[in-house]
């Protein structure tokens, strides 16, 4: 009988759970990301937090799903008995989720079988790509270069994370900009000829990269703001961003998309990126 474990300690979660995670680092990159962070320290462990390991009878590891509140439950992708156990243990649970994240071999199966038992509507609100880049195709076009952000650009940043979160629907947490920085995985374009105060050159675009989990570098919130699209920046950035993860030993890098944006999806296979697998976050509506 397939069973679900929750693990207390996300030490112990990693220890037993971390060599199914890494044989497939590019599908599993978020939670693997998540569960890193809080082993080294770099994020604080949510007291909350949900770490489930899905197991066969043997013994053998089927699958994982992770939730670090306020966020929604994050599944890997995982075969049909799998998903099916974690939907049950989650039933049991007193509280209903709000939402749920993750490849759609998992999430599809998952939504079908919670909301038939709950009665609450799932909404796909997002429909993703998930993409996997081995080498990189410069870009070309874009005038200027990148760099990692300094301190001072820490409210210019800010807001666009602001403006980035508005514009997707998601939470992007604002606090861990500063670490970001100073860990040099804050990543900023610059415009040569648009002159700035105190840098002489000002930010036109950004990204952050993540810590390798297994090899693999994850780049995420590409922002460029409105009135500076359609210059090229973003692509040249995330290009630039990969080439840099690469260099410094990252074995591949990931990244995703959103399906509804076709000119995000359309640049950055133009830099080298290819689809490894469609992934969805949905909502719960009662």
């Amino acid at each position: 009988m397939t069973r679900v474990y929750r693990d207390e300690d996300v030490t112990v979660f990693r220890q037993r759970a971390g060599d199914w995670l890494a044989a497939d680092p590019v599908l599993h990159a978020v939670p693997a990301s998540l569960v890193g962070q809080r082993v080294d320290g770099t994020v604080p462990v949510e007291p909350d937090a949900w770490w489930l390991r899905v197991c066969a009878d043997d013994g053998g590891l089927l699958g994982v799903a992770v939730r670090t509140p306020p966020h929604e439950l994050l599944l890997a992708a995982m075969p049909a008995e799998a998903v099916a156990a974690v939907a049950d243990w989650c039933l049991a649970r007193p509280a209903r989720l709000g939402g749920v994240v993750g490849p759609r071999v998992s999430g599809d199966p998952f939504v079908a079988r919670y909301s038939a038992a709950t009665g609450v509507r799932a909404e796909l609100w997002m429909a993703q790509r998930i993409y996997r880049l081995d080498a990189v195709t410069p870009a070309a076009g874009a005038r200027g270069a990148a760099r990692p952000a300094v301190p001072a650009e820490l409210p210019v940043l800010s807001g666009w994370v602001s403006a980035f979160a508005a514009e997707t629907g998601t939470e992007v947490p604002d606090a861990r900009l500063a670490e970001r920085v100073a860990a040099g995985r804050l990543w900023v374009w610059t415009d040569e000829d648009r002159a700035g105060t105190g840098l002489g050159v000002r930010p036109v675009a950004m990204n952050w990269t993540s810590p390798p989990a297994a090899g693999v570098v994850r780049v995420s919130a590409v922002y460029t703001p409105p009135e500076l699209r359609g210059r090229g920046y973003a692509s040249a950035l995330v290009a630039a961003t990969s080439q840099a993860a690469l260099d410094a030993g990252a074995a591949a890098c990931t990244l995703f998309t959103d399906l509804a944006n076709p000119t995000s999806n359309a640049i950055y296979q133009r830099i080298g990126y290819r689809p490894v697998a469609d992934a969805g976050r949905w909502r719960f509506i009662t």
